[in-house]
């Protein structure tokens, strides 16, 4: 067996898709595996055979060179070293600006996807010498990855697994014209790629039972593994004067990490207590950022990865996630699960969560007491105090429950074991 994985990110330790590969294919041989990705980066882990990157700059070129010229990168190629986001510091400004996401920009750069040969004799030369029996597509919310995934299919005759993390196809909140043609386009280019798919991979239930009855696919669920291995017992954590949040602030989760530095604020005022909110974020819009820093009780830390990550991560005294309350947020996260739950949940560290309850993530861990949950934007202040000023026991059982989660669901092995079956057994070429 030899899987082709098509994606944006490549395999990686320091971002959340390149991570959740690490566990998906945690049971997997390099020699059973390649990838074919956009981004501009390079691989931190040699997980694959070997990879093929095709970047939007590679594309652009077309129109000086008149040619798509693709990157082959083997495993020795891989910098085990490099923990940046990109390549090339000054791609991060790109893919991080918003102008670069409108829908125009959106719709220019499928376009171009569409009119360069990409899908040139490099890269089927590259896809003949793989040997591919399979192929797991993580497409994302742009259309062109759908069109990469079945041009490869067809030219290989390899059965297809669809893996879907985030909502893209049942969002609809578009008004203008130009924003429904978008839609229209990207999801009659997904119903392309589902009717051509074997097997459909959701992050949760919910995900499954919406996709499965809608494309008539088989669906399987297969949660996020944990990247680091889950601990054998909670952590002796005695007293929480620290909330630790690590991620991304999308979807108006800054929203929320505000409401709660206005909580401990109050609190610190009221009680003369020294309650922080330290965030390590790699976020650019100065907006964000600066609303965030009007709270005396937020610290804002940075972007870290690698090792520092690692340490930053496993010496918090309390982790914390949080999710938006407005209607368009939950929208497009109600059906996911966080990748940095699985982390979380196995760390043996406390974890404190804040968001409405309709969105898996909370459901997640309310379904199994894994983390105190606030989804009641009223009684956050009250509800903080008393999280923090809980006693040490039953704190600790709330983590007990966590790791119990954690094994069940999360567990690298299991998550690599599900992926490695269902390659193995359920596959049925539709192409």
């Amino acid at each position: 067996m030899k899987v082709l994985i098509i994606s944006h990110n490549s395999f990686s330790t320091f971002q959340s898709m390149g991570k959740t590969f690490c566990t998906l294919f945690s049971q997997f041989k390099k020699e059973e595996l390649c990838q074919l990705y956009i981004y501009p980066t390079i691989p931190d882990v040699p997980f694959c055979d070997s990879f093929y990157r095709i970047t939007d700059k590679d594309v652009l070129k077309f129109f000086r060179t008149f040619r798509v010229k693709g990157t082959v990168i083997q495993p020795e190629d891989v910098n085990e070293s490099q923990h940046n986001l990109f390549e090339n510091p000054k791609d991060l400004s790109v893919y991080r600006n918003k102008k670069n996401k409108t829908v125009f920009r959106t719709l220019a750069r499928d376009f171009l996807w569409q009119i360069t040969p990409w899908f040139n004799a490099s890269l089927k030369k590259w896809l003949r010498e793989q040997n591919i029996t399979h192929i797991f597509v993580s497409p994302g919310g742009y259309k062109f990855v759908y069109d990469i995934a079945l041009k490869c299919a067809k030219f290989l005759n390899a059965p297809i697994v669809t893996y879907v993390c985030d909502e893209y196809f049942f969002v609809d909140k578009r008004t203008r014209i130009i924003e429904k043609i978008q839609d229209y386009l990207f999801k009659k280019k997904m119903s392309q790629l589902m009717k051509k798919t074997s097997t459909i991979v959701t992050i949760s239930e919910e995900m499954k039972n919406l996709y499965e009855p809608f494309f008539n696919r088989p669906t399987e669920v297969v949660m996020t593994g944990s990247s680091f291995p889950i601990t054998e017992s909670p952590k002796e954590i005695n007293e929480i004067k620290e909330l630790t949040y690590m991620g991304n602030l999308s979807c108006n989760r800054y929203v929320s990490l505000c409401e709660i530095g206005d909580a401990l604020d109050e609190i610190n005022q009221k009680n003369n207590e020294s309650y922080i909110l330290k965030i390590y974020t790699g976020e650019k819009n100065l907006a964000i950022l600066d609303e965030l820093a009007k709270r005396k009780s937020i610290k804002m830390m940075g972007f870290i990865t690698g090792e520092e990550f690692n340490l930053v991560f496993h010496s918090a005294q309390c982790l914390l996630h949080v999710e938006a309350f407005d209607e368009k947020s939950i929208d497009y996260v109600k059906n996911s699960i966080s990748t940095k739950i699985a982390d979380s949940l196995g760390s043996g560290i406390p974890l404190l969560a804040y968001g409405p309850s309709n969105i898996a993530s909370i459901r997640h861990l309310m379904r199994n007491n894994s983390a105190f949950c606030i989804d009641n934007k009223n009684v956050l202040k009250e509800s903080l105090l008393f999280y923090l000023k809980m006693p040490i026991v039953n704190r600790t059982q709330i983590v007990k429950n966590a790791l119990i989660a954690a094994r069940k669901f999360h567990d690298l092995k299991i998550v690599g074991e599900s992926i490695c079956h269902l390659l193995t057994n359920k596959i049925e070429n539709v192409i």
